[in-house]
């Protein structure tokens, strides 16, 4: 009975309408060109929030004029056709995350990459940041991939232990990118 619950509420979830799982309730859509300047404020809001114990204040704040997460670097994202962008909202219509997965991944051993999600502080410790990654796994299998990968910042405990817990292992390390000389680290993880 339960698998049949579990069944139901992925299609719903995937069909865009309202599901009730329990503490939290989760509405996904496919972002438009619309979106892109809420997707960049979130991006950069939730780096602040979620990296400010680890990366460089610098970095932090120059993120805001970063190419990658400004508001056209999104626009060309939206709509491409190899890859997916939702829009995530609460039970009560408001949009409060994003994310995003892609036919292609950079991470070994995996054929499709989740390559963002983000939810808003205030939206997170309700269960919906478990439905967006059910939702993510679903979408990455609908789209044929089975070997669903991403990467974790090294030194973000509460995202490595959030995965983890969703059946997520670790399979390696690589250098993100650099800062003043100084190599930032992500873990890369692959879902089972």
């Amino acid at each position: 009975m339960s698998q049949d619950l579990g069944v139901l509420r992925l299609w719903l979830a995937m069909a865009g309408t309202y599901a009730d799982w329990g503490e939290a309730s989760m509405r996904f859509r496919p972002a438009s060109i619309d979106d892109a300047p809420f997707i960049s404020r979130l991006v950069v809001a939730a780096w602040r929030d979620a990296y400010g114990g680890f990366l460089p204040a610098s970095l932090l704040a120059s993120l805001a004029e970063n190419p990658h997460h400004d508001r056209g670097s999104w626009e060309g994202r939206i709509g491409e056709p190899a890859a997916v962008t939702s829009i995530l909202s609460d039970e009560l219509g408001k949009d409060v995350g994003v994310l995003r997965v892609t036919d292609a991944s950079s991470i070994p051993r995996t054929d499709g990459e989740l390559t963002t999600l983000y939810l808003l502080p205030q939206a997170r410790g309700r269960g919906l940041g478990s439905e967006a990654v059910t939702f993510a796994r679903a979408e990455a299998s609908r789209r044929g991939r089975r070997r669903l990968g991403f990467c974790v910042l090294e030194g973000n405990e509460r995202g490595q232990r959030f995965y983890e817990r969703l059946g997520a292992r670790p399979i390696g390390e690589r250098i993100a990118f650099r800062w003043e000389d100084r190599p930032i680290l992500e873990l890369l993880y692959r879902f089972y």
